[in-house]
């Protein structure tokens, strides 16, 4: 079992799925341990030879009631039903209720509804926490000579859709080339056509083709850049868009600072 941006969302659906039902048995009968962080907004799988953490029927109890409220005001839609402020037996029927799910790569797959709304928490926040990281490297690379730009690499959504994609440092850069340019159907850029990695040596030679830059310059094409003025902005101005990206109201670089360094 384990926990991060890389845990298959289902998988780790099922083991919240699983952890709650013990957190109620806990509520009802005994005091017990539970390889899990349960402090936040959602459950959080501990790793390697961590404590399990130690929970009374009270704790227990709190969380459950805690959880609940926290995929309501998430404003899940399957879980806009779910009674405030259940009793055990109703957190019971909660976690009888199922969803099925009705896009992306597990369309079709029917979970546990409580347990796949606390999954969706944890994957915002994580998103979230990178998303702040990001902005922060590039603030950084702005200020220490610039941000990295790689040709054909663009933003495929949102506002940005079709401007090239700062990276904070050559190596990504390259390697954003490489996933444009050489990954195919059959293979990523590092693999070769039967799916097995490359030596290092292999790999050093395809991200030393990349068309790339720094600065305030995007690559248009192998022979062309240009000045790219409107993606460039004071270190001040990068922190406060750094913030506001990630939900702050701050307008001040002090109050973006504390929001990035409190996410």
């Amino acid at each position: 079992m384990t926990n991060g941006t890389g845990t298959d969302a289902i998988t780790m659906t099922e083991a919240i799925a699983a952890m709650l039902l013990s957190l109620l048995d806990i509520a009802e009968n005994a005091v017990s341990t539970l390889p899990w962080v349960l402090t936040g907004n959602y459950p959080v799988a501990l790793k390697g030879d961590a404590p399990e953490t130690r929970v009374t029927k009270a704790e227990a109890s709190r969380t459950l009631q805690r959880y609940v409220t926290n995929v309501i005001e998430d404003g899940f839609t399957a879980c806009s039903q779910f009674a405030k402020t259940p009793s055990l037996n109703g957190i019971r029927h909660i976690l009888d209720e199922t969803y099925t799910i009705g896009s992306g790569k597990h369309t079709g797959i029917t979970v546990g509804t409580f347990a796949y709304a606390l999954n969706r928490i944890g994957i915002g926040e994580r998103r979230v926490a990178r998303n702040a990281k990001k902005a922060a490297a590039l603030v950084t690379a702005q200020a220490a000579g610039g941000v990295w730009f790689a040709l054909d690499v663009v933003f495929s959504g949102g506002d940005n859709k079709g401007e090239s994609r700062p990276f904070p440092n050559e190596f990504q850069a390259r390697k954003a080339w490489a996933r444009e340019h050489i990954s195919t159907a059959d293979s990523l850029w590092y693999q070769d056509a039967k799916g097995k990695d490359l030596t290092k040596e292999a790999k050093g030679v395809i991200l030393a083709k990349a068309h790339v830059s720094q600065g305030t310059f995007v690559v248009v094409d192998e022979d062309t850049t240009v000045q790219a003025d409107d993606i460039v902005m004071t270190q001040d101005e990068a922190i406060i868009t750094a913030a506001q990206a990630c939900g702050s109201k701050a307008t001040t670089v002090a109050g973006a600072r504390n929001y990035l360094a409190n996410l």
